[in-house]
């Protein structure tokens, strides 16, 4: 009986063990599938926001591209219209040269020229349609070679014989020089018609 005994005894401790054994067990599976789920969802999480960042990116990329490419266009389109506005004046040059606001003018222009020049002798280069009015506005100045060329442009140039100094008193040089405050000109007319 006393065996008996000792064997229930013993096969009830080592059921109690095994119990134990098996709750311990269970709670420990429990501990790391718990453990796995929060570092799996910590993990979709961090790729979530990495993919939403991703994604943020790129949309202003594109943002700033699109803008890039509208800014582009606008500036292709202003120089498109300053080359047509600046050629549309080039073209009324000619006809400017026998203007009476060009006549009044030309002779104080040139006269301003050749006070650049001083006494060095040089050349005068001069549109034909302006000729007369160049002559009359020098008489007799000596020194100074007058020559008529339709290729130097609406207007004048004098240039020392030295080589020192050159005056460009043509329409197209004086647009050159203007060209930045006549396109803000342009560009603010544009703008108050629009």
């Amino acid at each position: 009986m006393a065996l008996e005994h000792l064997v229930t005894i013993l096969k009830r401790e080592t059921e109690a063990e095994c119990e134990a054994i098996l709750a311990a067990a269970c709670a420990e599976v429990e501990a790391i599938r718990a453990h796995s789920e929060a570092t799996l969802a910590e993990r979709r999480g961090a790729v979530l926001s990495a993919r939403e960042a991703d994604r943020r990116a790129a949309v202003e990329l594109a943002l700033v591209a699109a803008r890039r490419n509208g800014r582009r266009e606008v500036l292709e389109a202003r120089r498109r219209l300053l080359e047509r506005v600046f050629a549309a004046a080039r073209a009324r040059f000619p006809e400017a040269l026998t203007s009476t606001g060009y006549r009044a003018v030309l002779p104080a222009q040139v006269d301003e020229a050749l006070h650049c020049l001083g006494d060095r002798e040089g050349t005068l280069h001069f549109h034909p349609a302006i000729g007369e009015a160049v002559k009359a506005t020098i008489g007799k100045r000596a020194g100074l070679r007058l020559v008529p060329d339709p290729k130097i442009g609406s207007g004048f140039k004098v240039l020392s014989s030295d080589g020192a100094v050159e005056i460009d008193g043509t329409m197209e040089d004086r647009l050159d020089h203007l060209a930045t405050r006549v396109a803000l000109d342009v560009f603010a007319e544009f703008e108050a018609r629009r």
